[in-house]
């Protein structure tokens, strides 16, 4: 018994002191960051899920290496799914004296699956001519490289 009593005295002088108070307010902190950042990440996580369809203009985008076998598109199209093929490579792209590493990508017709493409037709220079989801020619150049250059 006596050494229960010791160990409550010593607990409440220790309380006192306030190492405690300091300690359990760290780890009440350190919980509360945990999931402040757990939360922020979880909406991200969601908001781009949303809004993924967009951003690769279609719901799955399959990246090969080498070209898929067309069973693959045959199997798509037979389950009344919408393809498009596209190509991507890195290239240099000059003007002047400037140069920029870019990524260059080729799209069949119907590009956009989802969403749309919105160009500005200004006074943006640019001769690529690619397919739009209406079937028209477009002359498109990315704004990064447009400011870069």
């Amino acid at each position: 018994m006596n050494l229960l009593r010791l160990s409550l005295n010593l607990l409440r002088r220790d309380w006192r002191a306030g190492e405690w108070r300091v300690l359990l307010l760290a780890l009440v902190l350190a919980v509360g960051s945990l999931a402040t950042v757990g939360l922020f990440a979880d909406r991200v996580r969601l908001a781009l899920q949303q809004e993924a369809t967009s951003l690769i203009g279609a719901d799955l985008r399959i990246v090969s290496a080498r070209p898929l076998p067309s069973a693959y598109r045959g199997m798509a199209e037979a389950r009344g799914l919408r393809t498009v093929e596209s190509r991507a490579f890195l290239s240099m792209v000059a003007h002047r004296e400037e140069t920029l590493l870019s990524e260059i990508q080729a799209v069949g017709e119907g590009y956009p699956l989802r969403g749309r493409i919105e160009i500005d037709d200004g006074a943006v220079v640019g001769n690529s001519k690619g397919s739009g989801s209406n079937g028209t020619n477009l002359s498109m150049l990315q704004y990064a490289a447009v400011v870069a250059l």
